[in-house]
């Protein structure tokens, strides 16, 4: 039983509406987060320390068509240990596919779960989260997101089952130099955290690698997503306002480097055609920006300083207000894709504490 169910419902209503086919997602993805036994703790949640499962995202790109709507949820309720977990989140992934007649795409995400996740269950309930799924509609339809978890073993092992996935893939081209390069490049500065794949059209549409940033600032950053000198300078105005928030520490900002799929669906190319950093936004208590007003304020000047309009963020917090009552910031995305920048919020609304 989903609790308070009903201002999730008239935010989903009032998202979605125009697709049925999404809202029907939607609500199936929340039934699966809130399966199982409540106050029940026998893993780590993800999401939120306080358990709540759900994870709502606006992104401004500035461009002209309406901006897509996104929902994470973290399947199961921590009553599942994480072995539990992964099976109940591929179950679910399984359930959605079939009722969208794409379960053509059911063995992508099979051998991409085989390459990352040990098969025993005692190898991996110690772990630090399993799956999330996902859902984004934009003006080109929907969009189903796997989430795994690669934050566990040491370093050498994570990129070893990150490059069993590109080599699956066919990503290794030139014998694997330009994987090779990449890791080489990328390893200075972080550590692999996640990979999520996204599901478009039953097909495989994309994949995203997240990499924690070992010692977070603007070289760092910059080095990471070959920032070309605007870009460093935008990347230096958001870590001088960063302070703000919460103090920069160990594991505060994940980059992510988002690869395409040809269109075969076969091979990846080992290219990124989208990079963005994302800044860990829970506001830390007595900080400028501890209250609500502020940190919208605090959002506002982001947007424009990157020359993006925050109205169309703006009216979304104010009808998730209206629907959800109060919500917090979780982290805030900055990237860009084609040389344009695009700001995306991650909120967790308030009232779906499970522990």
């Amino acid at each position: 039983m989903i609790p308070t169910a009903e201002p999730l419902e008239e935010l989903l209503e009032r998202q979605l509406h125009a697709d049925p086919r999404a809202l029907t997602v939607a609500r199936d993805l929340l039934e699966a987060a809130f399966w199982g036994e409540r106050g029940v703790q026998r893993r780590r949640p993800v999401i939120a320390g306080d358990g709540t499962p759900i994870l709502l995202s606006f992104q401004e790109s500035g461009r002209a068509e309406p901006p897509p709507f996104r929902l994470l949820v973290e399947p199961g309720l921590t009553s599942l240990s994480v072995s539990e977990q992964i099976d109940y989140s591929l179950a679910t992934m399984n359930r959605l596919l079939a009722d969208l007649a794409w379960s053509s795409s059911a063995t992508v995400i099979n051998d991409i779960v085989r390459a990352l996740f040990p098969s025993r269950a005692d190898a991996v309930d110690s772990w630090w989260g399993g799956l999330g799924l996902g859902m984004s509609v934009d003006s080109h339809g929907l969009e189903l997101r796997l989430y795994c978890n690669v934050r566990e073993g040491d370093v050498a092992r994570r990129w070893s089952r990150i490059g069993a996935v590109f080599a699956h893939f066919g990503a290794l081209d030139l014998g694997g130099e330009a994987l090779r390069l990449f890791i080489e490049r990328t390893s200075l500065y972080a550590v692999p955290a996640g990979l999520a794949l996204s599901i478009r059209d039953g097909r495989a549409h994309g994949l995203r690698l997240y990499l924690s940033v070992s010692q977070p600032d603007v070289d760092s950053i910059a080095a990471l997503g070959n920032l070309n000198d605007a870009q460093t300078q935008a990347v230096a105005a958001i870590c001088a306002a960063y302070p703000d928030v919460r103090p920069f520490t160990y594991g505060c900002v994940t980059v992510a480097f988002d690869f395409a799929f040809a269109r075969n669906c076969a091979t990846l190319t080992i290219t990124p055609v989208r990079f963005k950093a994302d800044f860990d936004c829970t506001v830390e208590p007595g900080s400028p920006c501890s209250k609500p007003d502020l940190m919208r304020r605090w959002l506002v000047q982001r947007h424009e300083a990157l020359g993006l309009p925050a109205d169309r963020m703006l009216a979304f917090f104010d009808t998730l207000q209206r629907t959800c009552g109060r919500y917090e910031t979780d982290y805030v995305s900055f990237g860009w894709r084609d040389s344009a920048p695009e700001i995306t919020t991650y909120v967790l609304p308030s009232g779906y504490a499970t522990l």
